[in-house]
């Protein structure tokens, strides 16, 4: 009997010792991640990714839904810390169903590195795939999503069901074994213990002083301790303060006697969007009590906002009597730490001082942060670092600091690349200690920067731009039809649909089996809309415009505004075949119209207004009117054609009144004759490329077609997008200065005189965006004036103008602050933090203050040339501005690892902001709906550039450039251009940044640096990348995201084309300084007339006669007063060099390489070039 028992013993004994497995949902985790990157939306827990405020649809996949799991979005990764206290990962992967066959995602799982599960491409209507991968002993588990190399639409990713396994018996991390002390890259601080909220502005209010220095140094006494004083109250505090994000998982107070009771202090974090932005929270934690210590260990849980950590912590003290003594603090995160050897050699020898950031060097049992060294024989270095990780905030850096230069080396570019050479000073960290500077020159002598491979590759053309750049997703999307500046707007949907505020009117042709074929603008450029289809033989035509119906436009409008305009649409069915056919037509009208028969078609009305009237112009058409439509049909002969006229009154239209009689040809050559008349003030351009062509003039009326007005057209508010954001305050300014630049002066004058009535009384400029746009503003308002010459209007708004520029006068004040031993803080002279663009995170960003730099240069400028008093007060403040930015920007470099090109070199990095030595995405992972990136490239260093604070000509522009080129414009895009994609075709995919490509002035960079084939070839392929090749305007963004008709990138086109056709340098003036040579074949001609300048209105002229081994031209100068130097550039299609030169019928000698230099004066001076 009892022996028959221990078999049912032993089980007993094996449930108890083994119990059932503790499964725990990764949705409920959260505060193990260590990393989340996705590349669109958020991450939905138990719940689709979605964008931020949406609601989130269900988890599916395929036929299959789930209540539990990760909803992702590729490209992305999901970074979660182990600790070596699971056994095993589980879920289900498949793309979310959403009703299509859009989305395809690979789904990869790596446990401490290692890839130990692919799923392959897998598409919407694939079924789910389970995924069961050990993760025993593991410290890290990433779950990665990629595109499949195909653009990220609809690439939503779901975890399904994903979960881990707790192990039985845990496998600790053996992270005690090797750590890393970083309080010594930590600013000791002190701050007021009774404010627990940061900053109280808004992005769009003015920031107060009182709140940029929240904290203040809490130096060390001569003893090394640390004294926190109690205020009024008994309480005091003390805490850390990193430029990082740190995952703390223990902290450390010695006490320089008894410390007091744990309950009488409380451990806070600061939570927020930024290091100003928002608020001190407690943080529960356990605290260890030992003789003069505590060891206290932060418990995360339940805790938002803090799953990349934390930049600040502090220990708030209470019931204190008397001052308290801390001796030291410690700090140590979740990073996992290794050891390494490197090896420094420097070419010429030079003494350097190495500083290590974020570990330490271990000569010994004390481990330091510095190292000196003299530079003549190599330095061998073990340092102490963080391994590589997704979470980038304990990265270590050798800070190396020479006597004219300071920049920074990872140590895991050192391990991952074998050596690091920095040409600039002659560096080579490496790991191989044998490996000399001449071996890796060698090693990488035949390596090119993609700027290099340009410059010797045939110019890039807009034809081959746009069969390779181009993609033909872009081709979707609708045209906006008006008047210029009118704030009467109509649409014309892609299908025909007409659009009129809430009023549309649908076309069904051949009962909707009518095939949609084409669509284009009338001669090439004007807006009118020609879409066309067809069925079987019979082909459905219609062509929308607006005309103007009254005989003489409204006073003072520049001829702009009609009070009464319609909206045409002309619509024709020809039978192309050889035998009758009916044509058959319906219009759907929304909302549900009233319907009246006329004499001759119908009246749309909606209330007591005519909404639409139809007519047909000929015979034979039956017509029909049901609920909500209307319907004709007629019989069409062979080779014939039949029209019906829909019209739209841009008024409101009473049932009462008639329209002007009109034949749609005769109301087509009023719109002819409209736009002709409103472009008859800019400048006229005539190149070889027709299609170009097309482009500029369409891209000018897109603009005007965008814009609205105030009283009658006084005051023109420039719209960044057809039917969305409004006249921003920043973005706005782009199409102001593009169509400055190519001669519309009055939509210029009008359209600043709409912010200008906007000023603040304390002297800021806002529309609810930001702030910024005020230093673009003066920006723009400068160039104004400098290319009109319009002082009188000037003189009239000096006042407002010169307030706006005392105000970044007083911002700037607020920030000047110096240290106690004299010197200026990082941020001094800087304006006030804030955002530049969507993100909300305030910052110190450095082409945020160059924009208000800018703008104070050239504002101070143009007052100056108005007369008043104090302009020269300002001017000097705006190079003093220029310094400090400068210093702060040179600073942050200093701190920031270099970078690599493609030629095996290495550059410094260009920080974007203060307070951020890394790469942007590396501090902010994810944000900016992932996009945090592009604040390195798109809002990044380069605008210094063009923004005059860094000299075009200088080597950081170069290290600037050649950086964008090799790396960040061939990563992946927002929406499209896959970074595989880009690698393998780096000429036609590279040259533009992968999110809004036009906010990156890196054509305009080439141009002030006079590097015409890098210009080219970016000025096509950004084109190519966001141009509707049907309307002529460019999208917001890629793959039909953002807003159409984006002006805000219309305007950087025109601002480009005008560089490429004229542009000022200092004190000369180039004409044609950056067009493609084979522009320049024989027979071809180049004519530019009426084009401002800083040196007057100019026009020339270039005619090809290459078949003589000449090119000939005319340049006129209508008003300038002294003599201009220009340099006329004539490269020729074969690059031949100028051999002769005739300068008004006499031989003239100043010529070099493709260039004429010129003495101009008022009148025409003719050049005749031979080769």
């Amino acid at each position: 009997m009892f022996l028959s028992l221990i078999p049912f013993i032993g089980a007993l004994l094996t449930m108890v010792n083994n119990p059932e497995p503790v499964v725990e949902y990764i949705a409920d985790l959260q505060h193990r991640f260590v990393y989340l990157q996705q590349g669109w939306g958020e991450l939905g827990l138990n719940t689709c990714a979605h964008a931020p405020g949406q609601t989130p649809l269900p988890l599916r996949i395929r036929d299959k839904q789930y209540t539990r799991g990760l909803g992702h979005h590729a490209p992305g990764e999901i970074v979660i810390d182990l600790n070596g206290e699971y056994e095993v990962f589980e879920a289900e992967v498949g793309v979310q169903w959403q009703s299509g066959n859009v989305g395809s995602v690979v789904f990869q799982v790596y446990v401490d590195g290692k890839k130990r599960f692919d799923s392959g491409v897998m598409r919407e209507t694939d079924a789910p795939k389970s995924v069961r991968v050990s993760v025993k002993g593991a410290n890290e588990l990433r779950l990665v999503v990629t595109d499949a190399g195909d653009g990220i639409t609809c690439d939503c990713a779901n975890w399904a069901e994903a979960r881990l396994v707790r192990t039985r018996q845990p496998v600790r991390a053996q992270r005690q074994t090797l750590r890393v002390d970083i309080v010594p890259f930590a600013q000791v601080i002190t701050s007021d213990p009774n404010r627990t909220e940061g900053c109280r502005a808004g992005r769009t209010e003015e920031y107060l002083a009182e709140d940029i220095f929240l904290e203040e140094p809490l130096h060390p006494n001569p003893d090394g301790t640390y004294t926190v004083h109690p205020v009024a109250d008994g309480r005091g505090s003390i805490g850390l303060h990193w430029l990082e994000r740190r995952r703390l998982v223990e902290l450390h107070l010695h006490f320089a006697s008894t410390p007091p009771p744990p309950e009488t202090a409380q451990l806070q974090a600061w939570v927020g969007e930024s290091h100003w932005q928002g608020k001190w929270v407690p943080v529960p934690a356990t605290c260890e009590q030992a003789e003069h210590e505590w060891v206290i260990r932060p418990d995360w849980r339940g805790i938002s906002g803090v799953t990349y950590g934390v930049r600040k912590v502090r220990w708030v003290f209470h019931s204190m009597t008397a001052p308290l003594s801390i001796r030291s603090i410690h700090a140590f995160t979740s990073s996992l730490w290794d050891e390494t050897e490197l090896t420094l050699r420097l070419q010429s020898a030079r003494e350097a001082l190495i500083q290590i950031y974020n570990g330490e060097v271990v000569p010994g049992e004390n481990p330091t942060h510095t190292a000196q060294w003299d530079g003549q024989t190599p330095l061998r270095l073990r340092v102490r670092y963080s391994r590589p990780s997704m979470l980038k905030s304990d990265r270590t850096v050798l800070r190396i600091c020479l006597s004219d230069s300071a920049f920074g080396v990872a140590v895991d570019d050192v391990l991952a690349n074998g050596a690091v050479y920095v040409p600039h000073v002659g560096l080579l960290v490496s790991r191989d200690p044998n490996l000399t500077i001449e071996q890796y020159q060698r090693r990488i002598a035949r390596h090119k920067t993609v700027l290099e491979r340009v410059r010797r590759l045939p110019e890039q053309t807009f034809a081959q731009a746009m069969e390779k750049t181009h993609h033909k997703v872009q081709n979707n999307g609708p045209m906006m039809l008006s008047l210029a500046c009118d704030n009467r707007k109509f649409i014309v949907e892609r299908d025909g649909t007409l659009r009129k505020e809430e009023i549309q009117i649908q076309p069904l042709y051949a009962g909707g089996k009518a095939q949609w074929t084409e669509r284009h603008l009338h001669h090439g450029w004007l807006p009118v809309s020609v879409i066309t289809w067809r069925d079987g033989g019979m082909v459905y035509r219609q062509t929308a415009f607006v005309a103007p119906l009254d005989e003489n436009p409204i006073p003072d409008s520049n001829g702009w505004l009609y009070e009464r305009a319609a909206c045409y649409a002309l619509i024709e069915a020809e039978n192309t075949g050889s035998q009758p056919t009916t044509a058959r037509i319906a219009l759907l009208v929304k909302p549900e119209p009233q319907i009246r028969p006329l004499a001759n078609g119908f009246r749309v009305a909606h209330g007591q207004a005519v909404s639409a009237i139809v007519q047909p112009l000929h015979d034979g058409w039956a017509g029909d009117a049901g609920e909500g439509n209307v319907q004709f049909n007629t019989s069409v002969p062979a080779g014939d054609k039949r029209s019906l006229l829909l019209v739209l009154p841009a008024w409101e239209m009473s049932a009462e009144e008639v329209l002007p009689t009109l034949s749609p040809q005769e109301a087509l050559a009023r719109t002819e004759r409209y736009w002709q008349s409103v472009m008859n003030e800019a400048t006229h351009i005539e190149i070889p490329d027709a299609d170009l062509l097309n482009v500029i003039r369409a891209s000018q009326v897109h603009c005007l077609l965008a814009a609205r007005n105030e009283e009658n057209g006084k005051r023109i508010a420039a719209w960044i997008a057809s039917m969305a954001y409004g006249p921003l305050e920043s973005e706005a300014h782009s199409p102001i200065r593009g169509m400055l630049m190519l001669g519309h002066r009055e939509f210029a004058r009008r359209a600043l005189e709409f912010f200008v009535h906007r000023y603040h009384p304390a002297g800021y400029l806002t529309t609810g965006y930001t702030l910024m746009g005020a230093g673009w503003h003066l920006w723009t308002l400068g160039e104004y004036a400098a290319l009109t010459r319009d002082t009188g209007w000037l003189r009239q708004v000096a006042p407002a103008v010169e307030n706006v520029c005392r105000w970044i006068v007083r911002q700037r004040e607020k920030t000047m602050k110096r240290t106690a031993d004299g010197e200026p803080v990082p941020e001094y002279g800087l304006m006030p933090p804030g955002v530049m663009a969507d993100w909300n995170a305030y910052a110190y960003y450095f082409a945020l203050n160059g924009y208000y730099c800018a703008g104070l240069y050239h504002a101070a400028r143009a007052l100056a040339d108005a007369g008043l008093a104090g302009a020269g007060e300002l001017l000097q403040e705006a190079h003093r501005f220029r310094r400090d930015i400068l210093r702060a920007y040179q600073q942050t470099q200093a701190q920031m690892p270099v970078v690599p090109l493609q030629d095996g070199t290495w550059v410094p990095g260009s920080p974007s902001q203060l307070h951020c030595p890394a790469p942007t995405a590396h501090l902010f992972p994810g944000e900016d709906g992932n996009r945090s990136w592009a604040y390195d490239v798109e809002l990044g260093a380069h605008q210094l550039v063009p923004q005059g604070v860094i000299p075009s000509d200088s080597r950081e522009t170069e290290w600037i450039m050649d950086y964008l080129e090799d790396v960040a414009f061939l990563e992946s895009g927002w929406f499209d251009y896959p970074a595989e994609q880009n690698h393998k075709d780096w000429f036609n995919l590279g040259g533009f940044s992968k999110v809004q490509p036009y906010y990156t002035r890196n054509p305009e960079i080439y141009a002030l640096r006079n590097d015409r084939k890098p210009f080219i070839r970016s000025y096509f392929n950004m084109l190519a990348s966001l141009l509707n090749e049907e309307t002529l305007w460019l999208w917001e963004h890629f793959n039909n995201t953002g807003a159409w008709n984006k002006t805000h990138e219309t305007g950087y086109f025109l601002q480009q084309t005008r560089f490429m056709l004229a542009m000022e340098h200092g004190d000369e003036l180039w004409l044609a300084p950056l067009i493609p040579s084979y522009w320049l074949k024989d027979g071809q001609s180049i004519h530019v007339d009426n084009l401002l300048t800083r040196f007057g209105t100019v026009s020339y002229r270039i005619h090809s006669r290459l078949a003589q081994k000449a090119i000939e031209a005319e340049v006129t100068l209508a008003d300038a007063s002294d003599g201009v130097t220009a340099c006329l550039r004539l490269p020729h299609p074969d690059g031949k060099r100028i051999r002769r030169v005739e300068v008004n019928g006499q031989p003239h000698r100043d010529f070099s390489g493709d260039c004429v230099r010129l003495q101009l004066g008022a009148g025409k001076t003719t050049v005749r070039v031979s080769f």
